[in-house]
């Protein structure tokens, strides 16, 4: 038996690539008089009230046929609202998906058969992780937003600011309130694995406006089995399609799996003689281990 320390992480919210941000999702009440009315982000026939430079807890309509313009409600046209969520995976949406670090834009990790192997660092000549691929530029760094969001199969998406709640995901974008749901009492939910789970750490990732980091530590006891495994390759594959794929994403390894297509077991197979696989998914054969990476188009 062993004592896990469960420590719940209230982050700096800066507009720093890498970091956690207050976005334009949020309504801003900075430097308005009470009673004053700001829009709501997420819909432009709704506003809200300012008390104390705090918004309202819930956001009002305008009438029907109106919208909400220059800090009132108004006759006009069909708009569009001005949120814009940065859509950054950090939730395994199935097997050998790649999913980033909300604290650090040089890490990322790797998903394989339900597990969340990492953090993974990104090299010396491409630091920057930017959800997809380690690259050069700084500014593209992936960031999480404060909104809720359920990206592309997402089953259940963390509550960015509790993290004993989650979202049922029924489609992309934005989660109705309707599916907001609680995790079982001594669970938390996990935004790497998308569950709740008795095992994970208590990691709020927005906490609003908060500048400081402060923790707050409880002592349970758990059971832990320990477990070895290789971060960069996958020793199982359930296949997104039909096709060869890697064994590992950026070590040049002889090992990769063929899929006959979406849902199957990939078939592991090894190159022949001294090749490897080539880790450039756009070019999936077996290559010399000097050309690897081999990207012949670039």
């Amino acid at each position: 038996m062993n004592t896990k320390i469960f420590v719940i992480i209230s982050l700096a919210v800066v507009s720093t690539a890498g970091m956690l941000y207050a976005d334009s999702c949020t309504p801003d009440c900075t430097g308005k008089n009470d009673g004053e009315k700001v829009p709501d982000p997420k819909n432009c026939t709704n506003y809200y009230f300012c008390k104390d430079e705090i918004p309202s807890d819930h956001a009002l309509p305008c009438d029907a046929g109106m919208i909400f313009d220059n800090g009132d409600c108004a006759p006009g046209p069909a708009c569009t609202p001005i949120c814009e969520v940065t859509v950054c995976p950090i939730t395994c949406n199935g097997s050998y998906s790649m999913i980033s670090d909300p604290f650090d834009c040089s890490k990322y990790y790797i998903c394989t058969a339900g597990q969340v192997n990492g953090p993974l660092t990104c090299p010396d000549d491409k630091p920057y992780f930017n959800g997809e691929n380690c690259v050069k530029d700084k500014e593209v760094c992936c960031a999480v937003s404060c909104t809720p969001y359920c990206g592309p199969g997402i089953v259940e998406a963390p509550d960015p600011v509790d993290c004993t709640k989650y979202y049922m995901c029924l489609e992309v974008g934005i989660p109705n309130e309707d599916y907001h749901f609680p995790c079982s009492s001594g669970e938390v939910f996990d935004f790497q694995t998308g569950r709740c789970s008795s095992d994970a750490s208590c990691i709020t990732l927005c906490t609003g406006s908060t500048s400081n980091v402060k923790s707050t530590t409880t002592t349970t006891t758990t059971k832990t089995t320990t477990t070895t495994t290789s971060f960069d390759c996958a020793n199982s594959l359930i296949c997104t399609g039909e096709g060869f794929f890697p064994q590992c994403h950026f070590s040049c390894q002889p090992g990769y799996f063929e899929c006959t297509g979406a849902g199957a077991q990939g078939i592991y197979h090894e190159c022949t003689g001294d090749l490897v696989f080539n880790t450039d998914p756009l070019y999936a054969y077996c290559v010399l281990p000097g050309n690897c990476p081999f990207h012949p188009s670039k």
